[in-house]
């Protein structure tokens, strides 16, 4: 999964602004739009047994159904499942697919699977025929590193480490706070060390020991539901946002777009995922390009770029902003819901 940015269109009204933002990336930047996009949010309050007072912390559960491979392939269709790795692949591939659908890629070598068709155009200028960029990055431009030889074609990969395509299209996190989760750095909550030291599981970016650690955020499985559907006595669900919405290619980028509703009943405006495909690795460098890219595609009149957007205290959580996961793109939801008052 490349590096991503979340933006809150509040003044959106509701599917005519969907409709406008569509048909502007299908329109007039030529993107596919490659399947839905589905985000399930449910805040829980603990409680105690005795009091029924409870200690103040909450638990927000995030579940996103949807998303899109390298290559623009509607994520669990069978030429997403036959690729070693829609987002991130094997041993010497960067974004390619591979194997029976011939499916091409950033490298001069597939994934799992026999060879490969003609590979994807490169990122490196000079190395191989580049993206567009959408007039953000010239022809062939890209990060210094950011990518092996563009074009040619796939080679037998290795079985190497993959995420397929079927890991991300369902990804849920959970994330145990005091509520100072996302808000505005200040002497007063900067140095508190966090009363939550349980270690992270997934990222491996954990500091116990960290002072500006304030909760605990980890990647979990759908069925974490049915689990604290029976701690009812210690878990109390208080709200439940739900968005729905749409997932476009465009290239070098994945934008994801729907509108949020809270309790089915209230309209909140819309969430913008913006994914930069090219970046796995750094949860900070691509943000000039991230900024640019989403004041291209703003409709006209249209403000979506603030700030707050690029602005994520990942220390909270103990996250390092200079090694991006899964567990970033999660920890952007959560910030972005509390600090527009979503929930």
């Amino acid at each position: 999964m490349g590096a991503t940015c979340l933006v809150h269109w509040k003044d959106a009204n509701g599917q005519q602004s969907l409709t406008l933002l569509s048909d502007r990336l299908l329109k007039q930047f030529h993107a596919n739009s490659i399947g839905r996009w589905t985000i399930n949010w449910k805040v829980f309050r603990d409680t105690s047994p005795v009091s029924k007072s409870g200690t103040g912390k909450m638990l927000h559960l995030v579940h996103v159904q949807g998303g899109a491979t390298a290559s623009g392939i509607p994520a669990g269709s069978q030429a997403a499942n036959l690729s070693s790795g829609g987002i991130l692949t094997g041993s010497n591939a960067v974004t390619g697919g591979s194997g029976p659908v011939g499916v091409g890629g950033i490298a001069t070598s597939g994934g799992m699977g026999s060879s490969g068709m003609a590979g994807g155009s490169g990122i490196n200028a000079g190395v191989g025929p580049g993206k567009p960029g959408l007039g953000i990055l010239p022809s062939g431009g890209g990060p210094a590193g950011s990518g092996a030889a563009g074009g040619g074609i796939g080679g037998p990969g290795a079985p190497g480490s993959a995420q397929t395509a079927d890991a991300y299209n369902s990804t849920a996190w959970c994330l145990i706070d005091d509520g100072a989760v996302g808000a505005p750095p200040s002497s007063a909550t900067s140095t508190v060390p966090s009363a939550v030291n349980t270690p992270m599981s997934s990222a491996g970016t954990e500091s116990a020991t960290n002072p500006k650690k304030k909760a605990v955020l980890v990647e979990v499985e759908k069925d974490i539901e049915a689990l604290l559907a029976k701690l009812k006595n210690l878990w109390v669900q208080r709200q439940h946002a739900q968005v729905e919405g749409y997932v476009f290619d465009l290239g070098d980028f994945i934008v994801r777009a729907g509108n949020i509703m809270v309790a089915s009943t209230s309209y909140k405006g819309m969430l913008i995922e913006i994914e930069y495909l090219p970046q796995t690795s750094n949860a900070t460098a691509s943000n000039a390009i991230l900024e640019e890219f989403v004041q291209l595609i703003s409709p006209p009149g249209v403000t979506l770029y603030s700030p707050q957007m690029l602005d994520y205290p990942y220390e909270q959580v103990g996250l390092d902003p200079k090694n991006w996961s899964m567990l970033h793109s999660g920890f952007q939801y959560m910030v972005l819901f509390r600090r527009q008052h979503i929930l």
